[in-house]
């Protein structure tokens, strides 16, 4: 026998909600840590996503973002600075 949804405690969502941002805010901190900088453009262009809980269902798409045109590059390693994939790796450090 499952839980039955209203047996969930009434503010759930906003639990999740509050450990998604402080996960959200981790994470953009790491990512800013371990972006290659030159003038720090990069590094700064780290923003928190859409990711949310409401109704008990995940809503938006994202986690973090980087909206730095050359972002993709610098993660595919065109940088001695960091290592091709720092963004998966930084993630994967987080959620271990």
């Amino acid at each position: 026998m499952g839980l039955s949804i209203d047996k969930l405690p009434k503010n759930l969502n906003s639990e999740i909600n509050a450990d998604l941002k402080r996960f959200q805010q981790q994470l953009v901190s790491a990512l800013a840590a371990a972006t290659p900088k030159d003038h720090g453009t990069a590094s700064r262009g780290w923003q928190p996503g859409s990711l949310a809980v409401k109704d008990n269902k995940l809503t938006g798409q994202t986690i973090a973002y980087n909206n730095v045109p050359y972002i993709g590059a610098l993660e595919a390693g065109h940088s001695s600075q960091a290592p091709k994939g720092f963004v998966q790796q930084t993630i994967a450090k987080l959620v271990k």
